[in-house]
């Protein structure tokens, strides 16, 4: 009987295989090496393709992780909706779901304008930095 071992502990006794217990990716239960990290009975299906002169065999792939459940709205984009003002503080990225695993567009959150110095919601933090008012020319309402 093999008595469980971590490769970690197997690499510092200076053992050549370790046993964790677990299966490999082919369902395998059995030693592995520490050098290479195969299983030996992979390997051992390995050697025998090789000295037969078959192809070696690829080795059997997990099931693809299922889609996040992030919804999407619009043309492929996922953006939050608006929360209170919070002093300017929470970023929220706009995800591109078009593309696995998502992309980040552009980030938003509360900015504060440069010119009337007025809190606004910001569609892209790194960009925008007048609020809709001074960029159209109205200004600050506040000002005399």
């Amino acid at each position: 009987m093999t008595t469980v071992l971590s490769r970690d502990t197997a690499l510092r006794l200076g053992a050549l295989r370790y046993f964790t217990g677990e299966p490999c990716v082919n369902g395998h239960v059995c030693e592995r090496s520490v050098k290479g990290n195969r299983c030996v009975e992979c390997d051992r299906d390995y050697q025998a393709r090789y000295k037969a002169g078959l192809p070696p065999k690829p080795p059997k792939r997990k099931a693809p992780a299922p889609p996040s459940p992030i919804k999407s709205r619009g043309l492929g984009f996922a953006e939050p909706d608006a929360w209170p003002y919070d002093g300017c503080k929470r970023r929220e990225p706009v995800l591109d779901m078009d593309f696995r695993p998502p992309r980040v567009v552009r980030s938003v959150g509360w900015r504060v304008c440069m010119k009337c110095e007025s809190p606004y919601f910001s569609a892209d933090v790194t960009r925008q930095r007048l609020c809709d008012r001074c960029r159209h020319g109205e200004g600050n309402p506040l000002a005399p």
